[in-house]
């Protein structure tokens, strides 16, 4: 029966496609994540991945400081900060791509009075 073995011939190549498709999305970066300049690590990422999971993986391999209590991540060379909710894709961010995560600290209103006070 011809319309049996189109079905059983489309079950069988759609799962296919759709591995092969997922594979084809990894990507790897390159992220820099100290004031060393030699210390670098390549993630393998997906461009639906967002911000917020790089930045966690980054978080995994350098705990953060005491002081710090936010984390960024940018194209390495700007200060263009990509939003945690933004997924790689919407931030442009391509196979070979080199970002540099850093700690920050977000300061409070008592913290920025006694800054402008020095």
């Amino acid at each position: 029966n011809t319309s049996t073995y189109s079905y059983i011939h489309r079950f069988r190549i759609v799962p296919n496609l759709r591995a092969i498709h997922f594979k084809l999305q990894n990507m790897k970066i390159a992220v820099y994540y100290s004031p060393d300049p030699d210390c670098f690590t390549e993630l393998e990422v997906d461009p639906s991945d967002s911000v917020k999971s790089v930045k966690q993986k980054i978080i995994s391999l350098y705990s953060p400081p005491d002081w710090a209590n936010t984390a960024l991540l940018a194209p390495r060379g700007t200060k263009e900060y990509l939003e945690n909710k933004k997924r790689l894709s919407q931030c442009h961010i391509q196979p070979g791509s080199v970002l540099k995560f850093s700690y920050a600290r977000n300061l409070t209103k008592e913290e920025e009075k006694e800054l402008a006070k020095e």
